[in-house]
């Protein structure tokens, strides 16, 4: 059973490379289209390729290194942790003294 099981498999497997019909396209001709001058588009395009492009290489620009994301000194760390715990703690301070009354309460139903 097991052979014949595999056996199956592999003239399933060959069968998926078999070539297909070739499909017949019809050619359509374009009609001449005057040329645009569209540098901002293509400029915007541009930018948002090398942007896409460009964020991961910051990452990886010290692997192997032992580096976390290039900071070679303990000081940057060092400094920034207790400037993130200061500005949580001053805008969690802030946020209890708000009010939690919804804002939406004050509005009618949606019309229908």
């Amino acid at each position: 059973m097991k052979v014949l099981f595999l056996l199956a498999a592999f003239l399933g497997a060959a069968a998926a490379f078999t070539p297909s019909k070739p499909m017949r396209t019809v050619a359509m001709r374009k009609a001449a289209v005057a040329p645009k001058m569209s540098l901002k588009s293509d400029m915007a395009k541009s930018i948002a390729v090398a942007s896409t492009v460009a964020a991961p290489l910051v990452a990886g620009a010290t692997e192997g290194t032992n580096e976390i994301l290039g900071i070679d000194t303990l000081i940057i760390p060092l400094l920034g942790f207790p400037v993130l715990v200061a500005v949580n703690l001053l805008f969690n301070d802030w946020a209890q003294t708000q009010d939690n009354d919804e804002f939406f309460d004050g509005l009618g139903p949606p019309p229908k």
